[in-house]
C-alpha cells in the first residue's frame, strides 16, 4: 500500500462514504483505514492492474484467511459450515470468489489450486467476517460498495453506541 493508493480510494469513493457518515464522528479517513486493512493489499493490486474503479468492490473483498479463534467465527470450518441447510450456495459463492480473485492478484494462485478452500470475508471492508447463511450474503450485495459501505457504517455505529459515544461531534481516539 502506498499514499497514491489510498489517495486514489479516498478520491473514488468520497461521493459515498461522505455522506453516509453525516450525523456520526466517523470520517473518510477512518473509512479508508478501514478498507486498507482488510483488504488494501488487494484492491491496490487490481487498481494498479487497470480494472475499471466500479469492478473493485466486486472483487477486492475475499479473503481465503483462518479465523482468528477470538472473533467466534462462522465457519470457523468447512464441517460447521456443511451442518448449515444453505450449505451449498454459501461453498459455492465462497467459491467462486477466490476463483474470480485468484488470476488478479498474485498469492491467490496456489491457494485456489486447493479445492477445499474458499473465502470467509467479504465486503471491501469485510463488513461480512467469516459469513452468516443471510440473504445479503446469498445476494452477494458485498459487491456492491454502497451497500458495503453501509453495513460497515451500520457495525461501526453500533460499536459507538456501545462504548457510549453515539450522537458525539468528534471522537477523542487518544490523549497525552
Amino acid at each position: 500500500m502506498t499514499r497514491d493508493d489510498i489517495a486514489w480510494f479516498k478520491e473514488q469513493f468520497a461521493g459515498w462514504i461522505t455522506p453516509a457518515l453525516q450525523g456520526t464522528p466517523l470520517t473518510i479517513d477512518l473509512m479508508a483505514a478501514v478498507a486498507c486493512q482488510e483488504t488494501g493489499p488487494v484492491w491496490s493490486r487490481l487498481r494498479r492492474r487497470g480494472l475499471p474503479v466500479q469492478e473493485i468492490p466486486a472483487v477486492a473483498w475475499a479473503t481465503p484467511s483462518t479465523p482468528p479463534a477470538a472473533a467466534a467465527p462462522f465457519p470457523v470450518n468447512r464441517a460447521a459450515l456443511v451442518a448449515t441447510s444453505r450449505w451449498r450456495s454459501h461453498v459455492r459463492i465462497a467459491r467462486a470468489a477466490l476463483e474470480r480473485m485468484s488470476p488478479l492478484v498474485p498469492g491467490y494462485t496456489s491457494v485456489v489450486r486447493q479445492p477445499h478452500k474458499f473465502c470467509h470475508a467479504f465486503g471491501i471492508f469485510h463488513d461480512l467476517q467469516f459469513f452468516r447463511p443471510t440473504r445479503a450474503f446469498l445476494e452477494r450485495r458485498y459487491e456492491d460498495f454502497p451497500a458495503s459501505l453501509a453495513k460497515a457504517v451500520q457495525e461501526l455505529k453500533r460499536g459507538l453506541t456501545r462504548n457510549g459515544l453515539a450522537g458525539k461531534d468528534r471522537v477523542r481516539i487518544w490523549s497525552w
